[in-house]
């Protein structure tokens, strides 16, 4: 997977239990260092995940529209300095 750059990643349904839980499991994209374009709208994503994605620091595009993230994430997003 080191040739990936982009991600997309879609709600996988529509009831809340079957949600991708991305506050527990997000760790995992942080190890795509090299990502540059994440698209995760509508996933619930709160502050824990934008924290964990405003590691992403090679990003140049980011989409997390319709996600909860709050004040608190955008303090982590805000460091995400190559993002056009």
């Amino acid at each position: 997977m080191t040739g990936l750059t982009a991600l997309v990643i879609s709600t996988i349904s529509n009831e809340a239990d079957n949600i991708f839980e991305w506050e527990q499991d997000i760790s995992f994209i942080c190890r795509l260092k090299w990502l540059q374009e994440l698209s995760a709208c509508g996933n619930n994503i709160g502050p824990e995940g934008a924290r964990h994605i405003g590691e992403l620091c090679s990003l140049k595009y980011l989409n997390l529209s319709a996600n909860p993230i709050r004040d608190e994430g955008m303090q982590f997003i805000s460091q995400l300095t190559k993002l056009r």
